[in-house]
């Protein structure tokens, strides 16, 4: 008897199994596969969220909300905001700080794995090879540089641009990192990727804008054409866990109704201007940090317009 819910699986790039199919498919006579789909955390309007990536990644099954009424919007003020990527997380603490020095924010995770990284991406600007799991896939900070000018990839954009205008020095940014307050509770807000956000759950959360960029990559044009894909199971159920952890408020920074959207064109073969859509075949699963060729457009020029709240005087010498 198998209880859970499969489509929170989103270690499959850490090695982690699938134990739900990878049982039910090897012993599927003696198998009962009975899935989670009731949660008492909210209300059927924030469930009606997590049910767009259910449908996406063809669940047989909707979530019911039996929890606290509560509401989904696009955009609302909140105390804890969720990332795709560590990379967009270090972008927010060195916004935050510079907007206010003494702000108190609290990392779920720590920011220990997060320094790591950034040691890791000024090491690739000095011609060394990076190690974790968001840079080893590039050979060089040039490749680097290249992926973070397409739309999928902007997230790097303004971490290249503080590097490469700091030379590779990022002890300023470590020392902003060493700033996290341990005690959650102390906190002005809370910041946390989708990956260490699974299992919690905060009364308001905000949905990083990065998890909207995924859908806008998967979507190529040919001529007049515009060609749509899904993307990789993986990132639909990332995408899945982050806009379930909201008690009575969601912000998704425009995300649900973007990937409503998505579905429907690629289900109707029409955009509404009446411009033919051609089915594409849906890529195989990746892990975040490997490059990838994207031709849709303006997320990258969002990065690098914002890339200017990031860097100043906090950071000079």
């Amino acid at each position: 008897m198998l209880v859970g819910d499969k489509y929170q699986h989103i270690y499959g790039w850490a090695g982690a199994m699938n134990a739900i199919d990878e049982l039910a498919t090897k012993y599927p006579d003696e198998s009962l596969v009975l899935p989670l789909c009731r949660s008492y955390r909210f209300g059927q309007d924030i469930a009606d969220s997590g049910n767009v990536f259910l449908n996406a990644m063809g669940a047989s099954y909707s979530l019911i909300g039996m929890g606290p009424p509560g509401e989904a919007v696009g955009y609302a003020d909140t105390t804890t905001v969720l990332f795709r990527s560590n990379l967009r997380l270090i972008m927010e603490i060195l916004s935050l700080v510079k907007a206010d020095p003494g702000v108190r924010f609290h990392v779920v995770g720590g920011t220990k794995d997060i320094g790591y990284m950034l040691n890791d991406l000024a090491g690739l600007f000095e011609g060394r090879l990076a190690k974790s799991g968001e840079l080893c896939g590039f050979t060089d900070w040039e490749e680097l540089t290249e992926f973070s000018e397409t739309p999928l990839g902007s997230g790097y954009r303004p971490l290249v641009n503080l590097v490469e205008r700091m030379g590779g020095a990022v002890g300023g940014v470590l020392r902003v990192l060493n700033m996290n307050e341990s005690n959650a509770k102390k906190a002005e807000v809370v910041l946390a990727t989708a990956h260490k956000a699974k299992g919690a759950q905060w009364g308001s959360v905000t949905l990083s804008r990065e998890f909207r960029n995924v859908w806008e990559a998967s979507v190529s044009t040919r001529g007049d054409d515009l060609a749509y894909a899904l993307p990789d199971h993986e990132e639909m159920a990332l995408q899945y866990v982050a806009a379930t952890r909201a008690e009575t408020l969601l912000a998704d920074s425009g995300l649900v109704p973007f990937v409503n959207d998505h579905l429907r064109l690629m289900r109707f073969g029409r955009t509404p201007e009446g411009a033919r859509i051609i089915p594409k075949a849906r890529r195989q699963p990746t892990h975040v940090g490997r490059p990838r060729d994207s031709r849709t457009t303006d997320a990258s020029d969002l990065a690098n317009a914002r890339t200017n709240r990031y860097v100043g005087s906090l950071f000079d010498g």
